[in-house]
């Protein structure tokens, strides 16, 4: 069903990444980890419609997706909008929806904007996150949106363990985490693979080869969800 809404706000999340804040049209409901379609005013064809998995919490007050600002069409149109400047929305959509099995760690594995889907679950789930690990893979901590958010939650929850690396990093740049690529040696050092649930997100590349690693481990496939976000 297509929904009126409007645009409330925006703010900036990382070098590169805004989020935008959206009026949530009545009853809109949707489960940590879908996606919306959003159609703007005055843009014709497939230029005039995008795909955005929502990173606000499902007991939010308002909906909001958090993106790149790439300079396609429609994010060069969505980043000229003023504050309450009409649009449309179709949802919500999709499965990727992390959810717990009794006994086995949840991990979480985001490459860059693919964090949207996971900071919508953490949100959700607050200080009831048991056994939780949120693998985050950016080139910089600059461009990690929602970085010091997921460090705080790690923080101040026990259930929940962060593990934020960088790929692009100069040898003697500060910082504490890790550095390179999630794989599966890095996961091996904070979780029993055989264990866990695992949800992956972020560019094709990263999520396919990631996945693939964690089925030559011996991971049964139904333990292994993915998302891909293509052209983001």
């Amino acid at each position: 069903m297509i929904e009126a809404s409007r645009l409330l706000s925006r703010r900036v999340e990382a070098a590169g990444t805004e989020s935008f804040f959206f009026a949530r049209p009545a009853g809109f409901d949707f489960t940590a980890g879908q996606y919306l379609e959003l159609t703007l005013p005055g843009l014709e064809g497939p230029d005039a419609v995008h795909t955005f998995s929502l990173s606000s919490g499902p007991a939010d007050g308002d909906l909001s997706i958090t993106t790149r600002m790439r300079e396609s069409v429609f994010k060069k149109a969505l980043a000229t909008m003023s504050p309450g400047a009409p649009l449309n929305m179709q949802g919500p959509f999709g499965a990727f929806c992390p959810g717990r099995e009794p006994g086995r760690p949840l991990v979480l594995i985001a490459g860059g904007i693919g964090v949207t889907p996971m900071r919508s679950f953490i949100r959700d789930q607050g200080r009831s996150l048991v056994d939780v690990h949120l693998f985050y893979a950016n080139r910089t901590p600059a461009e990690a949106a929602f970085l010091g958010e997921m460090g705080h939650v790690a923080a101040t929850t026990e259930g929940f363990n962060l593990v934020a690396t960088m790929t692009g990093l100069a040898e003697d740049a500060d910082w504490q985490g890790e550095r390179g690529r999630v794989d599966l040696a890095m996961i091996q050092r904070y979780v029993a693979v055989d264990a866990a649930v695992f949800y992956i997100s972020g560019p094709p590349p990263m999520v396919g080869g990631t996945r693939d690693a964690l089925l030559g481990a011996g991971v049964a496939r139904e333990r292994v969800k993915v998302e891909r976000f293509d052209g983001y």
